[in-house]
């Protein structure tokens, strides 16, 4: 009979180990379902944030790019001129090529946040937050998102490399051989790797530093935008 009641004993303590057992496996398993729940809401609306940032960048290009067409032939069409006058023009026209692409600048700043880009990092590249070319790192991000084809980054090194400004933001014709040197010099090949759909934060870091590290007046970066969304058909 003590046998007996030592055995039921033994079995409920054995049962009531199994159920507790489970229990903690359940409450894992519970457990991880809701973490991952939390990972992918999270995951979908940093997502939503950066398509979101991307829209209102790619309405803000084609709203600017006429503008910057304006730009374009205004300095087409003094390059003829007197030496002076043109340099007193080329001035004129930095000066308002860096108030137009000055939204597109603070946009693209906004469009890196969602890729843990902050201001201060841009800034540390740049050295100055307003920077033209800061603009550009977004029309890379944005050819890259929306899965343009390889020949959209080419096509935007050749407008690139049309012109390149020196310290003194002296307007000089590129070498023959410019459009090569830029596709490595810039980041085109951060471009492609873009174009394969690998847009991570340490890309887009690297993307800045590239095109931090290119010497480029207002007007330069303002040309830069105009070729680059007249070749992506945005006007």
């Amino acid at each position: 009979m003590m046998k007996l009641i030592t055995k039921n004993r033994t079995m409920r303590r054995l049962a009531k180990g199994l159920g507790a057992i489970f229990a903690i496996k359940l409450l894992l398993l519970f457990g991880a379902m809701i973490f991952h729940s939390c990972e992918s809401d999270e995951a979908e609306y940093e997502n939503f944030q950066r398509q979101e940032a991307l829209s209102k960048f790619e309405a803000l290009v084609k709203e600017t790019t006429p503008r910057i067409s304006g730009i374009v032939r205004d300095h087409v069409t003094g390059l003829p001129n007197d030496v002076l006058l043109n340099a007193k023009s080329n001035r004129q026209l930095e000066h308002k090529a860096r108030r137009i692409m000055k939204p597109l600048v603070e946009e693209t700043k906004e469009l890196l946040l969602t890729y843990n880009v902050t201001e201060d990092e841009v800034t540390k590249e740049f050295e100055d937050p307003n920077d033209p070319r800061i603009a550009l790192v977004g029309l890379f991000l944005l050819a890259a998102e929306n899965n343009q084809k390889k020949e959209v980054a080419v096509n935007f090194a050749q407008a690139f490399g049309a012109f390149s400004f020196a310290q003194t933001n002296e307007l000089t014709e590129a070498k023959p051989d410019w459009v090569d040197c830029m596709i490595t010099a810039v980041g085109i090949d951060v471009a492609v790797e873009f174009l394969k759909g690998n847009v991570t934060e340490a890309i887009a870091k690297k993307a800045i530093r590239k095109v931090a590290s290119r010497v480029l007046g207002a007007l330069g970066a303002a040309i830069a935008a105009y070729e680059f969304a007249s070749c992506m058909g945005w006007f």
